[in-house]
Formats: structure tokens, C-alpha cells, sequence
């Protein structure tokens, strides 16, 4: 009988549309206080609609770097904020209000606005009076080109929504609401200084086209304003399939969000883009004893990629190396693929890896305190030499991380789980998708359903994926599926994927992260586990994790590396690429174009890429 052509068979999948909900809680360097004194009506006394203006808040920080000085009066040098309340047809003044350095202050109310418009935005004046350093301080806020219009300044403004709107504050907005992260985003851009007659904005605006040199950089040409008028785009105005925040409406079940085009908008305007810290990670030395204990808190273990010598560098929060081994030798090139979790049960994470192509299906586990091997076997068939991957969970509750295995392209999509307490004890063997199906496959383990107890989800070339309930993994049990199988993208996608589990908004139900493989550009995508358990797909992030125009790929892993108990995503490169690993953390944010909070480059991950666990 003929083998079947792995490509021609796709695993079982429901095909759900996409649809984008942010979900990030960040604190950026430059930040908005919410202020609700003029919500009379008390539209704003729900912890619900303040966390979706905070999540919007946090979207529009992101990738900014400004630093801003306080507006702190004092005796002699006084001020008053005022700006236009669309809720009441009425100014507020506000006396002497205090703004801190790197804040914007926003007030919020709400009312049945004239038109039935679902937001208005009032950019923030004021009148000062005190000492020249005083009035230079209000006026620029540090800022050195505020007075000559290259630059923007302000200290914050007033938003009013309307409160007869049916509006969406979570997920995903039903076919008769209006999604209030949008209209939210959208006015707060015109605070930031996108129209309301900001100079800054409109000295490229003469020609009915919005000429920053960011914005052209970024899409490649002038995008057209909306006639007659200069504080928007042109309706209906996209990019990268997108429709743009600052389009003119928003219709009746619509999403948007900031994306590549805004944040470029906004560095044209005069805010200036967050740094990212690159460290350059030395080529480690191939030693004649492989092992190097490690020397401090291992965060992150990296895995070389296929085709050099199978290394293993553990890494601190920070970037700082703390571990080193080359696990099964300086002559094999096949890479190590690997997984941390505590196998022995004594309190502290071991490594588990396993040999790519060439190596056989072995499993080797590494001491965490010592580096030193404490366990081998083979997973497979040791003829079996296609390579094999590797994830860990403790399933049972035991004390001990189970072991999860899988084989590579070639092997069809068997997956065994081993237990850790018993090394040599295979807890439950199985096939994850169709038998013929032999593309083979990725792994990544984390509580989807918020029970306490991990999940296994499993990823198929062409960008299947499938969830498996950690409570049914158990021995001379088949796992059952948690949620219908889906496809992490376009149905075009025939690449292979690599996964992640992990909460990134701190809501109890980790998110499904998911990379592009080899031959596509380096995207990254997290569906919201909560809204998947509900039968439906919404992303907490959606970016490339690198030059969109790269065809390399990207694999993905989760850490919490900032001890904030949400996980950061952690984009390795793959053969062919850069070079850099990139980590994105859930304090920076997920949303368009995020910067990466940290970046490592390394020559031989340029050349082979790397595996992260």
C-alpha cells in the first residue's frame, strides 16, 4: 500500500472565523490616569468599562519612550486644566490639577451625545500663570520641540462616550454592538494628538494626505485624509487588512486596533518609540566536559537548531547565561528540542530534551540543580531518526512532571506521555490526529480551562491545532479533546507551526500561542483560552515578531519572566533569519507592532535557529 502524501492530509479541524480582542494590562513607561469625577451619571462604575479603557490605554503606550515632567503647582505658579465636556455642552475648569511626570490625564463622562455619535474627544487648554520656568514646564512638558511644532505636548484632555450606544467592553462584539476598545481607541488617539488641530500633526497634511515620514516608511505611500476635513483618514482606509483606528466610523460589530500604521502615526506626531535592550550572546565554546552546572536561576532554556551542534544555554530573567551542556555530543547536528519542568520532584525545574533529526528518538533529563543526567530512554522505535519533541506536565498531581513526546515529520502523529515519577512508565500513547497523516508534529502544554490541571495541545503542519483535556491523560485512559480542533491561520497556511501555552492577561485561562514556521513570515498569534472554551477565537495578540517581509519563521515558548504572574512570549528564530530571540513581555504588551521588552542575538541561531523551552 502506498504511503500517503503528508501534505494532502490535513487533521480534523473547525474552521472559526478570526476576530481580534485585546487583552493586554500593561504599565508603560509613559501612562494614562483615568479621571471620573465628571461621570456624573456613574455610566463608569463598573470594573468591566474601566478595565477596557485601561486595556486601551495600555494598547496606545506601548511603544512609547517619551519622558514627560510633572505638572506639580506650587505656591506662585498655578494652573487650570479645561477642556470641553460633549456629555453636558459645558467646559470644565479644574484648578491646580496635579499631573505626574510620564502621565497624561484623561477625563471621562458620558451622556446622549448630539448626533449620536459613540464618542467625542476634546484635546486638553489651559491657562498658567507663575514664573517663566513655570509656564515653560506646562506649556512643553520637556518636550523641546512642542513650541515649534515638530514636537507634541499636552496634559491629557476628556473623552465623552455616549451612553444610549450599545456597546461591547469584553470579547468579541455581537452584530448589533459597537466595540467600545474601538471608539475608545479612536478618540484617544485624537488626545494623543492625531488632529484637534495639533501643529505638530498637521504640517503633513497639506495635501489632503497624511505625508509623515513614518506613516510612508511604514506602508509606502501618503494615506489619504478624509474630504474637506484634516482629523482623519479617508473611510475605509486599511492596512495589512486592517481597518484603520483612525477611519472615520465604525460599524455595528467592527474591531479595531492599533496596529503598525498607528503607533507610526503617532512617532510622526513627536512620540518617540520605547528602546529595546539587545544583548549579544557570545558563541559558546564546544568544551571538551559538556556539562556546566548552572549558576543561577534558570527562566529559559535555548536548544541549537537543526544542522549544528546540538547546544544547550539556559538564560536568566535578564538575558545573563546560566547554563551550558551539549547533551548528546560535538559531532551530532541534528539540534536539541526542549521542555523544563521538575522530573525528580525536588522543587527545582529539570531539562528535558530530545534529539532532532538524526539523533534518534532519545529523551535525555538533566539534573536542575547540577546539570548532570539523571534519565535516558527512547521514546520510539530507536530507528526511528527523524527527531522527536518534547513538553512536560505534571498530569496526576503527583510531584513529578510528565513527560510528553511526540514524533517528528515521517512518523505519523503518535504522541506518548511517560510518567515522571516513573520514567520508564508510559502512562497513555495515542494518535492526536489521522493515523495516514505523517507531517509530524508540535507540542506545548498549559492550563487552557482554568482547572487547575495542564493541558496537552498538540499542532499539525498546515497549522492544525488540537486540545487535549490534562484531566483525562492518565494511564489506560485515550485524552480526550477539551475544544473542536482549529486552524491557526489562513487555510492557504501549509507550513508548519510551533506552540506555546500561557496566560499572558491574567485571567486563570492560559492563552494558545502559535508561531509560523519555515517558509512564511514571523508571525505570532495567542487565542484567548477563555473565548475558545466558549467555541469561539479571539486574539490577546496578533504581531511579527520580526521583519514581516522575513520568510523564516518564528517558534514560540511562555515564561514568566517578570514575576508579574502573567507569561511573557519568548520568539526564537529559526535557520535562515536574523538571528535575534526576542521576548515580548505582558507588561510592554501584545497589540500592533509591540517592541520587544528584550532582545539576544547570536550568530549560529542566525544560521540554524534555535529551540526555546
Amino acid at each position: 500500500m502506498p504511503q500517503p502524501n503528508p501534505e494532502a492530509i490535513r487533521a480534523n479541524f473547525r474552521a472559526i472565523p478570526h476576530c481580534e480582542s485585546l487583552e493586554d494590562r500593561i504599565t508603560p513607561a509613559v501612562h494614562v490616569r483615568f479621571d471620573y469625577t465628571f461621570d456624573t451619571q456613574g455610566y463608569f462604575n463598573s470594573a468591566e468599562r474601566r478595565a477596557a479603557l485601561d486595556e486601551v490605554a495600555a494598547a496606545i503606550t506601548a511603544n512609547i519612550g517619551d519622558s514627560l515632567t510633572a505638572i506639580a503647582p506650587t505656591a506662585g505658579n498655578n494652573w487650570q486644566a479645561r477642556a470641553w465636556n460633549s456629555a453636558t455642552n459645558a467646559q470644565i475648569n479644574v484648578d491646580n490639577l496635579a499631573v505626574g511626570s510620564d502621565e497624561l490625564v484623561i477625563f471621562i463622562s458620558a451622556g446622549n451625545l448630539n448626533g449620536g455619535a459613540l464618542g467625542i474627544a476634546s484635546g486638553g487648554a489651559y491657562a498658567s500663570s507663575g514664573s517663566q520656568e513655570w509656564l515653560n514646564s506646562v506649556r512643553t512638558r520637556g518636550q523641546a520641540g512642542a513650541d515649534g511644532g515638530t514636537d507634541y505636548s499636552t496634559w491629557g484632555g476628556m473623552i465623552a462616550f455616549n451612553n444610549t450606544a450599545n456597546f461591547n467592553f469584553a470579547g468579541t462584539p455581537g452584530s448589533s454592538q459597537y466595540d467600545f476598545k474601538s471608539v475608545a481607541s479612536h478618540e484617544m488617539m485624537h488626545i494623543f494628538g492625531f488632529g484637534l488641530s495639533n501643529p505638530s500633526y498637521l504640517r503633513y497634511t497639506s495635501t489632503g494626505a497624511f505625508t509623515g515620514p513614518n506613516v510612508v516608511a511604514t506602508t509606502g505611500y501618503a494615506v489619504q485624509l478624509q474630504s474637506g476635513e484634516t482629523d482623519h483618514f479617508a473611510p475605509g482606509t486599511k492596512f495589512q487588512g486592517q481597518e484603520a483606528v483612525m477611519s472615520p466610523s465604525l460599524a455595528a460589530g467592527q474591531v479595531k486596533h492599533f496596529g503598525a500604521l498607528e503607533y507610526a502615526a503617532l512617532r510622526d506626531i513627536g512620540w518617540s518609540s520605547t528602546p529595546t535592550q539587545i544583548v549579544t550572546v557570545p558563541v559558546a565554546p564546544i568544551v571538551a566536559s559538556p556539562v556546566v552546572a548552572p549558576t543561577a536561576v534558570t527562566n529559559f532554556v535555548v536548544g541549537g537548531g537543526d544542522g549544528g551542534v546540538g547546544t544547550v544555554t539556559g538564560f536568566g530573567a535578564g538575558g545573563q547565561q546560566t547554563f551550558f551542556s551539549v547533551p548528546f555530543g560535538s559531532n551530532f547536528l541534528g539540534g536539541v528540542r526542549v521542555a523544563s519542568g521538575d522530573v525528580n520532584g525536588d522543587g527545582v525545574a529539570d531539562l528535558i530534551l530530545a534529539a532532532g533529526p538524526g539523533g534518534g528518538p532519545r529523551v535525555v533529563i538533566l539534573d536542575g540543580t547540577t546539570g548532570q543526567e539523571i534519565n535516558s530512554f527512547f521514546a520510539f522505535d530507536p530507528a526511528f531518526r527523524n527527531g522527536i519533541y518534547v513538553a512536560t506536565a505534571d498530569f496526576n498531581h503527583d510531584g513529578f512532571s510528565d513527560i510528553v513526546v511526540a514524533a517528528g515529520f515521517g512518523g505519523g502523529p503518535h504522541v506518548k506521555v511517560f510518567s515522571g515519577k516513573h520514567p520508564n512508565d508510559e502512562m497513555t500513547s495515542f494518535f492526536a490526529f489521522d493515523p495516514r497523516y505523517l507531517g509530524g508534529l508540535d507540542l506545548a502544554t498549559g492550563d487552557v480551562n482554568g482547572d487547575g490541571t495542564a493541558d496537552l495541545v498538540v499542532g499539525a503542519l498546515g497549522g492544525s491545532v488540537a486540545t487535549f483535556d490534562g484531566t483525562t491523560i492518565r494511564a489506560g485512559q485515550t485524552p480526550s479533546r477539551l475544544i473542536s480542533d482549529f486552524l491557526a491561520f489562513d487555510i492557504n497556511f501549509n507550513g508548519r507551526i510551533s506552540l506555546a501555552v500561557g496566560d499572558l492577561n491574567g485571567d486563570g485561562f492560559a492563552e494558545i500561542i502559535v508561531g509560523a514556521g519555515a517558509g512564511s513570515a514571523p508571525r505570532v498569534v495567542a487565542f484567548n483560552g477563555r473565548d475558545l472554551l466558549k467555541g469561539r477565537t479571539s486574539f490577546v495578540a496578533s504581531f511579527y515578531a520580526g521583519d514581516p517581509n522575513s520568510h523564516a519563521g518564528i517558534r514560540v515558548a511562555a515564561a514568566d519572566l517578570d514575576g508579574d504572574g502573567r507569561e511573557d512570549i519568548i520568539a526564537s528564530p529559526m535557520a535562515k533569519s536574523d538571528g535575534q530571540l526576542r521576548i515580548y513581555s505582558s507588561k510592554i504588551g501584545f497589540v500592533g507592532s509591540p517592541p520587544p521588552w528584550l532582545t539576544l542575538q547570536n550568530s549560529a541561531w542566525a544560521t540554524n535557529g534555535t529551540y526555546v523551552g
